[in-house]
């Protein structure tokens, strides 16, 4: 009898940890979903923003990703990107 109790004990006390930790997880998901809804409102009021100040937007290059980017800001400011032996390596 005194075994069962002891599993018995062991077990709450496993069950207990692993609500804590879950408990802490669902704050930290709560957290994530408002930083992200906040973050969506934001940028939700960019398009609005830019109207509203006169921004004219069909005199703006856009590009499809960071790369490309780079590439085009290096290009307006007249620098070549050169590929070095390490570069190439990795």
């Amino acid at each position: 009898m005194n075994s069962r109790r002891r599993s018995s004990d062991s077990a709450l006390r496993e069950a207990q940890q692993r609500i804590r930790e879950l408990e802490r997880l669902l704050g930290k998901k709560q957290m994530e979903i408002e930083i992200l809804q906040a973050a969506q409102e934001v940028v939700e009021k960019v398009p609005k923003t830019l109207v509203n100040i006169g921004v004219d937007l069909g005199k703006m290059n856009t590009v499809g990703d960071l790369q490309g980017g780079i590439e085009e800001a290096e290009r307006l400011l007249g620098h070549k990107a050169v590929l070095t032996r390490e570069d190439a390596a990795q």
